[in-house]
């Protein structure tokens, strides 16, 4: 059972990062929009939000769920030692949230607008960036048990150079999956091709920006990346992964916007399970250097029981959820088939 859930915590992270962080990626999009067709860019981007935006917030509700149920010491130690990213974090969704709702509904086009549109460009960076600071401290588990100050307890987990780094790669990532999703959003010549120069552009950067990754986690001696290179499975997943780059960037030039939009999730899956498979038993990776032993899934999970009623209530959750997520999928983005 608990391989089980931590199956559906990993697939609900994932579901987060393709569709919650596909709306973030748009408004990091919107802060590079043309000057010329600003207008028209935005557009298109709220159109593309607006039905479904609320909804993908569902995925990390869950996650916060699957984790503090089912792994509460795991959820203790995160929540305590990361508290700083992760309040900024929150302040992000809840500022993106509000800034978006206020600037398309508000009943007054004024001023503010510009306003709500700065705060929704600003919290769209903030809140990858802070999610990808923390799964760096997580990933090379710097947490120093005998800390003795406030700044090597609570800042030095994730104010290093990796987790920086991972933070910068989140913010590309989810702008590359926006800017691939979008494309099939506009019907214009014009706007087509600026987002298609958009996408490829971030692909590049994207690209760039995870082997850094790897490279910082080498610097950096973790533990976890350690074995990155004598581990098969997961160096075939990160080839495949830079592999489909070649057919993607073939698929934007021609109108297969639902082919290149699966293709792209196909990408960033192949990412999350190298990622996973590395990382696995443990949720907080182990640090010598710090001499952290680390949390895995088996030392920090809840007792059986609540593992067993925990997984009945994923299953019956799926099985409600999916279908009404599926169909309110269909009516607002294939409108002509519902």
């Amino acid at each position: 059972m608990i391989e089980i859930v931590a199956f559906f915590l990993v697939g609900v992270l994932l579901l987060y990062v393709l569709l919650g962080g596909a709306d973030f990626g748009a408004g990091i999009l919107e802060t590079f929009v043309n000057r010329n067709t600003r207008g028209q860019q935005k557009k298109i981007i709220n159109e593309a939000m607006g039905p479904v935006w609320e909804v993908n917030h569902i995925w990390l509700v869950l996650a916060v769920v699957i984790l503090l149920n089912a792994f509460p010491k795991a959820f203790s130690q995160i929540s305590i030692t990361f508290h700083i990213p992760l309040t900024l974090m929150l302040f992000g969704i809840i500022f993106r949230g509000c800034a978006f709702a206020f600037r398309n509904y508000d009943a007054y086009r004024d001023q503010s607008q510009k306003y709500y549109s700065l705060a929704f460009e600003v919290s769209s960076i903030l809140t990858p960036f802070s999610s990808g600071v923390v799964l760096g401290g997580i990933m090379i588990g710097r947490i120093n048990p005998a800390a003795d100050s406030f700044y090597a307890a609570f800042v030095s987990p994730w104010f290093n150079g990796f987790s920086l780094v991972l933070g910068v790669f989140s913010c590309c990532l989810v702008t590359y999956i926006a800017s691939v999703y979008i494309i099939g959003e506009t019907r214009k010549n014009v706007l087509r091709k600026q987002f298609v120069f958009r996408a490829k552009v971030a692909g590049l950067v994207t690209f760039a920006m995870g082997i850094l990754v790897i490279v910082m986690a080498l610097l950096y001696e973790s533990e976890i990346f350690s074995r990155f290179y004598s581990d098969r499975f997961s160096l075939t997943c990160v080839l495949l992964a830079a592999a489909v780059f070649l057919p993607l960037w073939k698929l934007l030039n021609h109108r297969l916007a639902v082919i290149a939009r699966i293709l792209v999730g196909f990408q960033v899956a192949l990412a999350f399970i190298a990622w996973d498979h590395l990382q696995f038993p443990y949720i907080i990776a182990p640090s010598k250097a710090f001499g952290f032993e680390g949390l895995n899934i088996y030392q920090v999970a809840a007792p059986e029981i609540t593992l067993r009623y925990l997984l009945i209530a994923l299953i019956a959750g799926a099985i409600i959820i999916l279908p009404f997520w599926f169909y309110l999928i269909r009516i607002f983005k294939f409108p002509s088939k519902a």
